[in-house]
């Protein structure tokens, strides 16, 4: 290990600390260019940030979140049949209802669509889920939804895989650590007993043409890969497939311009940088605002007394984010001055007609606020007790009481 010291000004905070991060990051790694660099090369990019994001699933197997029962190998004979979450059709036509409202920007991220339903079968994707529709439905969708002015992009998930995957090949997809043995993900989901996905693997063999075969049916826009911005690459130390994490890094990167070139753009989640200036769009940049407001409406004492967009005045002008999982959905107005307090995008999962009403009004924010997506964050800072100033790189500056 090394160890860079770099010395800020006495009074420095963490403005400084963030535009340090920054020069370091950028120097790292030549080519990486802002939102408005790639925009010029990818004009559709414009639409994705002045666009509010929606996603929504339409196929799912019933699984409970850490919860034991689900953390098995499914077989063909204990497997969960995947069910209808919502319809394709029911998708478009919410799309068109927001259409007639005055919602004219709209990304809309179709998971749950693929083989086994959303994180039933990974890393499969075909056939497409019949429960919903079926291929038919869900090509109509696309190409309906497009012709109302919508970006309609698909989600995939190249990061964990599952025994039942017809691609599972007695777990040679999986990662393996030194003892040979295969390596675990955090979790079970969908899918049952989650493992880690070998990404060169799966690039050497059947990836890129699975992802030929997903913009064929019509997706467009900022293809979206489940955790790869999120989790350190996963290293493989089967012999048949070796590569540690720069190596994965590297197939990452494969997988992110495949999907530039097939759709024009990609998204995931959460802010590892390794992939900066590659990811257009991360879902949430951090989970600790919910974090903290766990414990303290648990009353423990944490650590951390607030949380900072660290992040964003890092690398708000390189890529466009929602802050936090609290700060998705419908929101309250202490959530929603957080978003506007942090630049952020607004998103909605699992979308219905109760809540088309705050759909359009996080719209019509975001159109007052979304010329600010592309720029840098200068600085935030606390004036006074509750009252908050932040300045982006083309002079305007946000005041949140």
């Amino acid at each position: 290990l090394s160890l860079r010291v770099y010395e800020l000004p006495p009074a420095a905070d963490y403005n400084e600390m963030a535009k340090a991060y920054r020069r370091w990051r950028l120097s790292t790694e030549t080519g990486i260019e802002t939102l408005k660099e790639r925009i010029r090369k990818r004009p559709h990019l414009q639409k994705l940030a002045d666009s509010i994001a929606l996603r929504r699933r339409h196929a799912c197997k019933p699984y409970v979140f850490k919860d034991p029962r689900y953390d098995v190998d499914y077989t063909p004979e204990t497997e969960k049949a995947p069910a209808c979450v919502h319809s394709y059709d029911d998708s478009l036509r919410l799309l068109k209802k927001m259409k007639a409202m005055g919602i004219d920007d709209v990304a809309f991220c179709v998971a749950g669509w693929q083989d086994g339903g959303y994180d039933g079968r990974c890393p499969s994707s075909f056939p497409v889920a019949t429960a919903p529709g079926g291929e038919e439905a869900l090509r109509r969708l696309i190409r309906e939804g497009q012709s109302l002015g919508y970006i309609i992009d698909g989600h995939s998930n190249y990061t964990d895989c599952y025994a039942i995957s017809p691609l599972w090949d007695g777990g040679n997809i999986a990662c393996k650590g030194p003892d040979g043995k295969i390596l675990r993900c955090h979790d079970a989901f969908a899918g049952g007993r989650a493992y880690n996905f070998c990404l060169k693997n799966a690039w050497e063999t059947f990836l890129p043409k699975d992802l030929e075969r997903i913009a064929a049916l019509g997706f467009r826009g900022a293809h979206y890969v489940d955790v790869f911005t999120a989790v350190f690459p996963y290293a493989c130390c089967d012999p048949k497939h070796k590569a540690n994490r720069k190596e994965i890094a590297a197939y990452q990167r494969k997988v992110v311009m495949k999907c530039q070139e097939l759709f024009g753009g990609f998204s995931s989640e959460c802010d590892m940088d390794h992939l900066l200036g590659y990811v257009d769009y991360i879902n949430y940049a951090t989970r600790e605002m919910k974090n903290l407001d766990i414990q303290l409406k648990a009353g423990k004492k944490p650590l951390i007394d607030k949380v900072v967009p660290f992040s964003e005045l890092a690398f708000h002008d390189y890529v466009l984010a929602n802050p936090d999982k609290i700060t998705q959905e419908v929101l309250s107005p202490e959530n929603n001055l957080k978003l506007v307090e942090f630049g952020g995008r607004p998103i909605f999962y699992e979308f219905s007609d109760a809540i088309l009403p705050d759909l359009k009004k996080a719209y019509d924010q975001h159109k007052v606020l979304r010329h600010l997506q592309l720029e840098e964050m200068v600085e935030h800072r606390e004036l006074a007790p509750g009252l908050l100033r932040v300045t982006y790189g083309n002079g305007d500056r946000v005041y949140v009481n």
